[in-house]
């Protein structure tokens, strides 16, 4: 693939896990944890959503820009938006070769695999044509898409909410920087995560 840059334009908002849910998961019954416990919400559910989590899933839906330098991939081969699930290909723009900003006309491409969740969601060129040329410069093709299993912490699977507890719980639990059994060792959240882990083309 070609180089690319990741950009939040529009952060999801609610929570993943609620602090009742995970105070309920805990058994605690007071508030002075309170901010405590969303800290450590905060931490678990940064630790596997977007760009930079483990998992490379939107959980909750947001907007994104993935920016391509220089060009699209070469004649027919797949623009790859190495995120998801993505639920919408908003827009597909380019810098034209006379330097001025174009938005390609959604009819010329297709999208395939929206919303997969194991495999990258891609872009091809419609039958008979190819990408457009592009100027030589940074950025010169972006693509807003949005992407996410949903709005609400529902809409999340079941055990990714699961693993964000478990994880959540092992901070509370043992709140020193060594524990006896590392969460990236836990065999339970490997089990439960581990059918969200993207595959890539």
């Amino acid at each position: 693939m070609l180089p690319y840059a990741l950009r939040l334009t529009q952060a999801p908002a609610g929570d993943v896990v609620t602090l009742d849910q995970a105070k309920a998961h805990l058994r605690v019954d007071y508030a002075d944890d309170d901010a405590l416990i969303q800290t450590y919400l905060d931490a678990c559910t940064e630790q596997l959503d977007g760009d930079e989590g483990d998992l490379r899933q939107c959980l909750l839906s947001q907007a994104w820009e993935l920016s391509l330098n220089v060009r699209f991939p070469h004649c027919r081969q797949p623009l790859v938006i190495p995120l998801g699930p993505v639920v919408s290909v908003d827009s597909v723009g380019y810098i034209d070769t006379a330097g001025n900003a174009q938005t390609l006309d959604p009819a010329l491409y297709t999208v395939n695999n929206l919303g997969g969740v194991k495999m990258d969601t891609y872009l091809e060129p419609k039958a008979g044509t190819v990408w457009p040329a592009t100027q030589c410069q940074s950025r010169a093709v972006t693509v807003a898409f949005t992407a996410g299993f949903g709005d609400a912490g529902a809409d999340v699977p079941a055990r990714i909410r699961a693993a964000i507890l478990q994880m959540v719980a092992d901070l509370y639990r043992s709140r020193e920087a060594y524990t006896r059994q590392p969460i990236v060792a836990n065999p339970a959240l490997r089990r439960l995560l581990s059918r969200f882990v993207r595959d890539t083309l």
